[in-house]
């Protein structure tokens, strides 16, 4: 309505019908010019940087002032629609945004001060509700004699003794006593500024307030408002407070009073600066070309003679030197803008390697914020479990209690929680006051869960705002949640050395008949056989009790364990020959691993490191494998059709992940003792590329995006489940190689049979170029048509017939059942 109303004003006074009512005090283009400046300024504050609580209540109020400011168009117009604009006075409410930014300027108030300014806001929106409500009342029943003591809450016309402007100014006086109280207890660093912003707006405003509080008084407002005065006094009140929006503007663009310095100024510097260099590098070349095209009709030895071959020579070098160095300017400014590109992979793999070095929290915490802060400059802090006083940073600094809002929100969700205080999105208002005071003192806007494992909260990472002033990206938030899972790992890992009880453990003796692993010291097994020197050894770390070996195969040696603090069983997966790559190979499937979170996806229990070489502990499935049930036959349909949209549905967590298993088939597939299908084995697992970039949006818009799953060939893998063009080495690491491998799965499941014959990778290609010569219900009558026709999808020799995604693979099989 404030804004109708100044729109409307301005179209009056431009339209020149204005002037039929009656001329105020001052000059018409007074009113508009103040109510143009308030509104356009009210309206920039809002909408620019509308997520910034702080900006949205100051520009609400300086919307509304602008309000009255239109009155004198409105003023006993002749046009009865236009008359009753008159009685519509929003600027009743503009105490109540006045003390709404008071509580939020310039941060959130929590604890009794927070309590006190929201009573007296309220107190001030009832205020408002009820004069608002009483003018509009003069609408319907304009007549005053019905209920004379509405008159005292009109605005004054020709005499005092209304109270409208004494109650609302009497609240904004307040207000902005509270103001200035708010700014003098601002940080050191900051409270000049603040001071300058809250001393400026309420001197601006002052004589306008001490005026129309002082009119309550008959006398008063008789000498005021007499021709000799009146216009004197107005110029003088409306001069004053005609610098309020220039100090308001002043202290938001430089002085940085609310969010908008980031978004008018530094981003439009940093464009400025950008395109200027690229204007640079690219104005001489484009001159260069031009002088060519002009003198085109000229003869080449008339074109070349005199001083033009300097000129052009000159501009010619100066185009490629320019282009040449372009990149390396514009570096320079991302850098001195905190804007450069982090390569992703790099910084994690990097990561990786010094966090198996570290020995501590407080070194953790080092190489955690020698990474982050060098990608996200931004200021990072690690808060582990300090016992009852739930989390602190590694020196014990800064607790937050575990059994809070915040830790509750934080360890329920496994992504990053936006905790802004400007943000009106964001839960911080839900917090408590002392979590409120924990996360302003430390000037926390981001909160990174680290979650164990188990689902256990191993800790947490808390940043600040980004230098450069832009929002974490969608990027930037994938690259954190690998971060943490890898960080996560290593707190476990920490923990379980502390109560570990010898770190040098002896190999175990592995029977060579049962293959049970003994003491270091046995001489014989219980069952008799013969005893050789194990890879393993028979403890590790003092919390792992080896059993026996489970299996072996060329990724790696499966063994049964149990946890001896959680007194459970755990397998234990090790490699058959340890080097650098297949170190890392394993550490990647670890990374996958604790990546996503599923129902039907192995749990990863941690990392450990035994005389070199790494161990990678997880869940135990004693249900056995999906391989070992297809021995005794095929599966009941709706059973195998239930169980392959479980693992869709787990493949769909996963490549929504941006990662891909590239390993699926049934030997990779357990069962809990609950019968509930698990899908193991990430060594071959592909993880994201990330990239860093500012917008905001995400830039992954396929599943199938090469930039998200990255553009490695699928080399890996067993081939009777490896698509055609995973077969001829031609497919990235894309979802549809999972997807082909579920498809095989099923038809076994159905079937009892793989779909394609062969013994060896080329005639297993060769195979499946020609695509299913029978249909699947050729070896089970009982599969219904319809899974018939799905299957031969599912296994096309075309890629675009196939099921594009995960949760499209799923929808269509559970149609089916």
């Amino acid at each position: 309505m404030a804004g109708l109303r100044g729109a409307t004003a301005v179209v009056l006074y431009l339209s020149g019908t204005h002037t039929s009512v009656d001329a105020p005090p001052l000059p018409w283009i007074t009113y508009v010019a103040l109510a143009i400046c308030f509104g356009v300024t009210g309206v920039a504050l809002a909408v620019v940087n509308k997520h910034d609580a702080r900006a949205s209540w100051l520009g609400g109020t300086f919307v509304l002032a602008a309000a009255p400011l239109t009155s004198p168009f409105f003023n006993a117009h002749p046009d009865p629609l236009l008359a009753m604009l008159w009685f519509v006075r929003v600027e009743a409410f503009q105490p109540a945004f006045l003390w709404r930014f008071a509580s939020e300027f310039p941060s959130p108030l929590v604890g009794r001060p927070a309590v006190m300014f929201r009573a007296i806001g309220r107190v001030a929106l009832a205020a408002g509700t009820f004069i608002a409500l009483v003018n509009l009342s003069f609408i319907v029943w304009p007549d005053a004699a019905t209920a004379p003591w509405r008159m005292l809450f009109r605005p004054p016309i020709a005499q005092a003794g209304s109270l409208f402007y004494p109650i609302l100014y009497g609240l904004q006086a307040a207000f902005f006593a509270a103001l200035i109280w708010r700014a003098a207890r601002g940080r050191a660093d900051e409270r000049r500024r603040l001071l300058l912003f809250a001393i400026g707006i309420a001197a601006g405003s002052a004589p306008l307030l001490v005026n129309v509080l002082l009119e309550a008084i008959p006398s008063y407002y008789a000498f005021v408002h007499s021709p000799v005065r009146e216009q004197a006094v107005g110029g003088i009140l409306f001069g004053a407070l005609a610098v309020v929006p220039f100090i308001t503007a002043y202290s938001v663009l430089f002085d940085h009073i609310v969010d908008l310095k980031v978004v008018l100024r530094a981003a439009l510097q940093y464009a400025l600066a950008r395109y200027t260099i690229i204007a640079v590098a690219f104005v001489p070349l484009a001159a260069f070309l031009l002088v060519i095209y002009q003198q085109r009709a000229q003869p080449l030895e008339a074109f070349v003679s005199g001083a033009r071959p300097l000129l052009l020579g000159g501009t010619a070098a100066i185009a490629f030197l320019a282009l040449r160095s372009r990149h390396r300017l514009l570096a320079t400014l991302d850098r001195r803008y905190f804007r450069e590109e982090y390569d992703t992979r790099q910084l994690l793999d990097r990561l990786m390697v010094d966090m198996l070095h570290a020995n501590t929290a407080t070194d953790l915490e080092t190489r955690l914020r020698s990474t982050i802060e060098s990608a996200m400059h931004a200021e990072m802090k690690l808060f582990v479990p300090a016992g009852a006083l739930g989390f602190s940073d590694p020196d014990g600094n800064h607790p937050i209690s575990s059994s809070g809002v915040l830790v509750t929100l934080v360890s329920g969700d496994v992504t990053a929680m936006d905790v802004d205080p400007s943000d009106q999105r964001t839960p911080f208002r839900r917090l408590s006051h002392d979590e409120q005071r924990w996360l302003l003192a430390l000037g926390v806007v981001l909160v990174v869960p680290l979650h164990a494992p188990d689902h256990r909260l191993a800790g947490l990472m808390s940043l600040t705002a980004k230098r450069s002033g832009l929002k974490y990206s969608t990027d930037d938030r994938r690259f954190l949640a690998a971060v943490a899972a890898s960080a996560a790992l290593t707190l476990d890992n920490l923990r379980l050395r502390s109560s570990s009880s010898d770190a040098s453990e002896r190999p175990a003796r592995e029977c060579q008949a049962c293959s049970r692993l003994n003491r270091p010291d046995a001489t014989v097994c219980s069952c008799g056989g013969t005893l050789i020197v194990s890879a393993a050894p028979h403890t590790l770390r003092g919390v792992y009790r080896f059993d026996r070996r489970l299996g072996s195969g060329g990724m790696g040696v499966v063994y049964l364990a149990r946890d001896l603090n959680l007194d459970r069983p755990v397998a234990i997966k090790t490699l058959p020959s340890v080097t650098p790559e297949q170190s890392a190979r394993l550490r990647v499937e670890a990374r996958a691993m604790a990546a996503v979170h599923h129902p039907n996806l192995a749990v990863i229990h941690g990392v450990e490191t035994w005389q070199g070489t790494p161990f990678l502990i997880q869940e135990f499935l004693p249900g056995g494998t999906l391989s070992d049930r297809l021995r005794g036959g095929p599966l009941a349909i709706d059973a195998a059709l239930r169980l392959c949209g479980t693992i869709a549905e787990a493949l769909d967590q996963l490549h929504g992940a941006g990662i891909v298993h590239r390993d699926v088939k049934p030997s990779n597939i357990g069962f809990t003792d609950r019968e509930v299908p698990k899908l193991f084995d990430f060594g071959l697992a592909k993880l994201p590329k990330f990239s860093n970039d500012d917008a905001e949006t995400d830039q992954f818009t396929s599943q199938d995006s090469p930039a998200r799953f990255g553009d490695t060939a699928a080399h890996g893998g067993t081939p009777a489940y490896m698509s055609p063009e995973a077969l001829d080495a031609a497919a990235p690491a894309r979802p549809a190689l999972d997807l082909w491998a579920l498809g095989v799965v099923l038809f076994e499941s159905v079937t009892g049979r793989r779909p394609f014959g062969g013994t060896t990778r080329d005639e297993i290609k060769s195979a499946a170029m020609t695509g299913l010569r029978d249909s699947p219900s050729a070896f089970n009558a009982a599969i219904p048509q319809a899974l018939d026709e799905f299957l031969l999808r599912a296994l096309s020799v075309q890629p675009a017939v196939r099921p594009p995604t995960a949760r499209e693979f799923r929808n269509q099989i559970g149609l089916l059942h």
